[in-house]
């Protein structure tokens, strides 16, 4: 019965070194102690040189791989950006799972960059409290928050625009002295400026960059009302301050009329025709003026 197990027991393991491609050397020590025989394999191991030649090939493949991908184990590779021109392109996602994407920046370094949902809500859903101007090219919104800093007892502004195509900038005011009228204020707005009033001082900002075009401090009104003509002039008249200023696109002040007649308070000022500006009063009823921008003469009605 023991020869029969041991010969089986050898066969066994001829036939596993055979399946493995070795050669073996079988050795029979017989352990009376035990009362079963011991059997030795030593082996020799030769494998199949076209085998390694093709590992070998795969170790090389896998190296060149590596070289041209040489990215961390969790760091995203990110595919180059090939958008269309209407196409919201985002830069790739590196913060937290909740943050939101951000579309790639494509303006100055300080710019911050467009946040997707704020970008949707603005030129998808078209947000309340957004305004909205158009270039040639490209559509701009803005919005303009006035905020009171409570333990100063003092009133600034935030400035934010966007466009359609990547523009986003944000424009802090200074901080000034609550007044019965506005001291911090948006005048106006063309297609490439917004026009702000910072505590008596007009200050213009580039609508692409929010970069500041120039600062004209002769007007120290508030609470105005605004108009351009045809050369993109600016006309602004203060309900506390000078009844009308005129400055021209590069910040020079053109005319300055402290006060028409007795007429207070402007609340209202247009173009009838493209020389003829019309100013109406709220101190006396009916009150108004019409001025030849020509020659600034004026009438009072």
């Amino acid at each position: 019965m023991k020869k029969t197990k041991l010969f089986l027991t050898m066969v066994a393991m001829m036939s596993a070194v055979s399946i493995t491609g070795c050669s073996a050397k079988v050795t029979i020590e017989n352990q009376e102690t035990a009362g079963t025989p011991t059997i030795t394999v030593e082996s020799n191991k030769n494998e199949n040189p076209g085998m390694n030649s093709q590992k070998t090939d795969t170790n090389v493949q896998n190296t060149a791989v590596a070289e041209k991908q040489p990215v961390t184990e969790n760091q995203p590779i990110v595919q180059e950006q090939t958008a269309t021109e209407n196409q919201f392109v985002v830069q790739e996602q590196t913060a937290t799972e909740n943050q939101p994407l951000v579309q790639e920046q494509t303006m100055a370094e300080n710019q911050p960059a467009i946040d997707k949902k704020l970008y949707e809500d603005v030129f998808v859903n078209g947000a309340e409290d957004w305004n909205y101007v158009m270039q040639e090219n490209e559509e701009f919104a803005y919005n303009f928050e006035l905020l009171h800093d409570e333990a100063t007892y003092q009133e600034y502004a935030t400035i934010t625009c966007m466009g359609d195509k990547g523009t986003y900038w944000e424009y802090k005011t200074g901080k000034y002295e609550v007044a019965q009228s506005a001291m911090v204020e948006l005048v106006g707005v063309t297609p490439y400026c917004l026009y702000v009033n910072e505590g008596g001082t007009i200050t213009a900002l580039n609508i692409a960059d929010g970069k500041i075009l120039w600062q004209n401090s002769e007007y120290q009104g508030s609470g105005s009302i605004c108009t351009f003509d045809n050369n993109d002039n600016l006309y602004v008249a203060a309900y506390a301050g000078p009844a009308l200023m005129i400055i021209d696109p590069n910040g020079n002040t053109l005319c300055k009329v402290e006060q028409f007649a007795d007429y207070m308070w402007p609340y209202e000022m247009y173009f009838e025709d493209d020389n003829m500006l019309t100013i109406h009063f709220d101190s006396v009823d009916n009150a108004k003026i019409t001025m030849d921008i020509r020659d600034y003469s004026y009438t009072i009605n």
